[in-house]
């Protein structure tokens, strides 16, 4: 018993450092873990962030595209307008133009009574008789076009004013468009320049913890602002110009190729003119009508190829009256002519309204006594535009369209998310102790894994809104009908989606990302993180 007793308890200290082992294990398993953990969760809200942003511009430029073409939709109408104007003004033209065919048919009667009612012949008195009967006649018919001319002047001042205010307020509407899209943008702006989408988040991810760790810094949104602002001119290399367009002349265009309805390019039908001049003019004369009339946006320069773009919307028709007057059938005689045909044309109604002192509204023998009805705003499109009637709009930079470089100006996004990793009891192993050094005073050391100083983790992610239209395919037939991938990025269709991209999307990438980490002041991981790029690093 004496022998063995020395051997007594090795199996205790050998268990004592095996739970001291395994205790230390687990601690590390834990600090590793939660580190791992918060890692995750800060890289996950730097990517929703991101994610968010994009997302944010992507709905931010459909919805501008989508006023972009009401602004389109309201100048097509007011084209088709114009066209309704200028088509029923045409009805005066031919009135009056019926009047002048009718005068002009007068000549033969006139040379009948001139000579007839003169000379002592026996063949005279019948030329008298008939060249009276045939003036009679013919001053009956213009009498008669006079007194619908009359009838209609009643009623053509109070509705033309009121054409004239619908085309304004389409002018204003599209204004208001354009005043809705600075909005929208510049909420869009504030937001990325703020992180103020970030912030949203960072409030729902803390609620019951501490919001305290969390923090997006607003100096990061700045890089994010820039690539969504191309400034005035678009001498940025922003995807938006602002406040003014570059040039307007391709909505102008977009317009113009989009009034479609035959009325408003080449209307041919004025059968109703032609019905109600035969209630004023009944068989047996007759009066003929045709024509053609179009409506469009006038362009200045050779060819329409400079500035300024749409100094007026402007509709006009010309055409031929042609009229008969049955000199038999009125109970008139030889020698006179028993039927006497007259045309007069081209005929020409025109209606013209501009941003300046003398919109056009005139027709044959005729003008608008009231030209303000047909004024329009001076324009606020910027150089292009001006003296024009075009509003302006914000469009997509079209310089940037070239530069895949900067990835045809398509916007990313970077955000810079921090959290404190030495905040108070986040891990209750990591505790901070007093050590008394030689030679000096006693000091608090650290032993987490932070630094004396507040440690704060940094996470970065990198979205991008792009644009995409896809392929078009006809579900009745199963092949492909049309391919729309070269399409490029712009605000004329709300086509922009958003996603998540490695921060060299665009040569400038790792630049920008540097830029926004300086920003939000995480100077140490600025500097690592230039490192890692200088030794290479590519993002992927």
């Amino acid at each position: 018993m004496r022998a063995r007793s020395p051997r007594r308890g090795q199996t205790l200290v050998l268990f004592a450092l095996t739970v001291l082992l395994v205790s230390l294990m687990v601690v590390m398993t834990l600090s590793f873990s939660v580190k791992v953990r918060e890692r995750i969760e800060l890289q996950t809200v730097a990517d929703t962030t991101a994610f968010t942003n994009a997302v944010a511009t992507a709905r931010t430029f459909n919805n501008i595209a989508v006023l972009n073409r009401a602004q389109i939709a309201h100048g097509v109408a007011q084209l088709g307008a114009q066209s309704i104007i200028s088509w029923t003004t045409f009805y005066r033209s031919a009135i009056n133009a019926a009047k002048k065919a009718f005068k002009d048919s007068e000549e033969p009667y006139q040379t009948n009574k001139d000579i007839g009612c003169w000379c002592k012949e026996t063949h005279c008195p019948p030329m008298c008789q008939c060249g009276k009967k045939g003036l009679e006649d013919l001053k009956k018919l213009q009498d008669d076009l006079q007194k619908e001319d009359d009838r209609v002047d009643k009623l053509f001042e109070s509705m033309d004013a009121a054409a004239g205010r619908e085309v304004f307020f389409m002018q204003l509407a599209m204004m208001a468009m354009y005043a809705e899209q600075q909005e929208v943008f510049l909420r869009l702006e504030n937001k990325l320049e703020d992180q103020g989408f970030a912030q949203r988040i960072l409030d729902r991810i803390s609620e019951g913890g501490n919001r305290a760790e969390w923090s997006a810094p607003p100096g990061a949104g700045s890089v994010s602002k820039d690539e969504v602002n191309g400034g005035a001119l678009c001498l940025d290399d922003g995807a938006v110009c602002t406040p003014l367009p570059l040039t307007v002349a391709h909505s102008v265009n977009a317009a113009m190729g989009s009034r479609g309805w035959r009325f408003t390019t080449k209307r041919t039908d004025y059968e109703a003119h032609m019905t109600k001049l035969k209630t004023v003019i009944p068989p047996p004369d007759t009066i003929t009508l045709t024509g053609t009339g179009t409506s469009y946006f006038t362009e200045d320069g050779p060819g329409g190829m400079f500035p300024p773009y749409a100094p007026a919307a402007s509709a006009e028709d010309e055409g031929t009256v042609r009229t008969e007057y049955n000199h038999q059938a009125h109970g008139g005689n030889a020698p006179c002519p028993l039927v006497m045909s007259a045309s007069v044309g081209p005929d020409e109604t025109k209606v013209e309204l501009k941003a300046g002192p003398s919109p056009v509204h005139k027709w044959m023998d005729g003008k608008d006594s009231s030209p303000s009805s047909h004024l329009l705003t001076f324009c606020l499109g910027g150089p292009s535009s001006c003296p024009g009637v075009w509003p302006a709009f914000l469009d997509y930079n079209v310089v940037q369209v070239a530069r895949s470089g900067n990835n045809f100006g398509q916007p990313k996004n970077v955000a810079v998310i921090m959290r404190d990793s030495s905040r108070q009891g986040a891990d209750p192993w990591n505790e901070r102790y007093r050590s008394p050094f030689p030679s000096q005073r006693p000091k608090t050391f650290d032993a987490s894994l932070a630094a004396p100083k507040r440690s704060l983790a940094v996470g970065l992610s990198t979205g991008v809104a792009y644009y995409h239209r896809g392929t078009l395919i006809d579900a009745s037939i199963p092949v492909l009908t049309g391919d729309h991938w070269s399409e490029p990025p712009n605000l004329l269709n709300p086509y922009w989606r958003a996603t998540l991209v490695s921060m060299d999307v665009d040569k400038d990438g790792p630049k920008d990302a540097l830029k926004a980490l300086n920003l939000a002041g995480a100077g140490v991981h600025a500097e690592a993180f230039q490192a890692l790029l200088q030794q290479g690093y590519g993002g992927y």
